[in-house]
């Protein structure tokens, strides 16, 4: 999204972004665990002048590691928490921007937003279309490109 657009263009660009918003969450959660691995790096370096660079290497790879499993964790671990959102989102987008847009389309523009079912098939679909709308009530379709 460019400066000043605050309207995802699509479903799977609400969803990334309240994945984001999540995954930073989740790693603030690990954040001990994260401590911890870069002690280990911290290690690695006395243990290349005592141990020998084999030793400081395994221990270098070892929090690597760590710290990959970690970040997947916290990635994998945002994606159905956000999914999950992904319907009060849009209601909150559609109240946030309730200003800018006519009072007959924002009716509409409401309901629709309200009778989104997440365990529906085509939810992904039905949200992409109510964002698309509301991007062109506000304007913002014209302003941000996608």
């Amino acid at each position: 999204m460019a400066r000043g657009c605050t309207i995802p263009c699509d479903a799977g660009g609400l969803r990334l972004a309240l994945q984001r918003r999540l995954f930073w969450d989740g790693l603030t959660e690990r954040l001990p665990a994260l401590i911890a691995m870069g002690l280990v790096l911290g290690a690695a370096a006395v243990a290349l002048v005592w141990a020998g660079p084999i030793t400081a290497l395994v221990m270098v790879g070892w929090a690597l590691a760590a710290g990959a499993v970690l970040t997947g964790q916290a990635w994998l671990g945002a994606g159905p928490p956000a999914t999950a959102a992904m319907h009060r989102e849009t209601l909150q987008l559609v109240e946030r921007h309730a200003a800018e847009i006519h009072p007959s389309r924002l009716a509409e523009l409401r309901t629709r937003a309200a009778e989104l079912e997440p365990a529906h098939a085509f939810f992904g679909t039905h949200t992409t279309r109510i964002l698309q709308d509301l991007r062109e009530a506000t304007g913002e379709a014209f302003r941000c490109r996608c």
